[in-house]
């Protein structure tokens, strides 16, 4: 059987098992979870700056902190803060949690989105009386 034949076979045999290959799959990741991250962990370990090279964001200037630049909360679920820098100059700003590193973006990632953002906030608590 050709490569072709013998991909082609696998990718029908998928697709007619996909909730039973699915299932055998999720087993295999839980019973060897320890031992998947701690060989992700040694990966890393031995590869430092691989993803932040990866994806072209700058070196940092100073050591990831344990607490979000903005909020001062530890980052969630596990997870590390997020390395912010600027999209024009591609300098490192600092380090943020998820949440703060979304919602700057989501305000366009500069002063004239945040400051919209204050004042509508403002005109909201005027609104309310306080």
């Amino acid at each position: 059987m050709a490569n072709a034949e013998k991909s082609a076979a696998r990718r029908a045999y998928y697709a007619a098992n996909k909730k039973r290959e699915n299932a055998m799959a999720r087993a295999r990741h839980a019973k060897n979870r320890d031992k998947n991250l701690a060989k992700q962990r040694a990966w890393a370990a031995a590869r430092p700056g691989y993803w932040r090279a990866q994806r072209g964001l700058p070196h940092p200037t100073r050591a990831e902190p344990d607490v979000c630049e903005v909020c001062g909360k530890p980052p969630r679920h596990f997870k590390s803060l997020c390395l912010d820098h600027c999209h024009i100059s591609n300098q490192f700003r600092g380090w943020l949690c998820t949440s703060c590193n979304k919602s700057i973006g989501a305000l366009g990632d500069d002063i004239k989105g945040l400051m919209k953002a204050v004042r509508y906030l403002q005109r909201a608590a005027e609104q309310r009386g306080e």
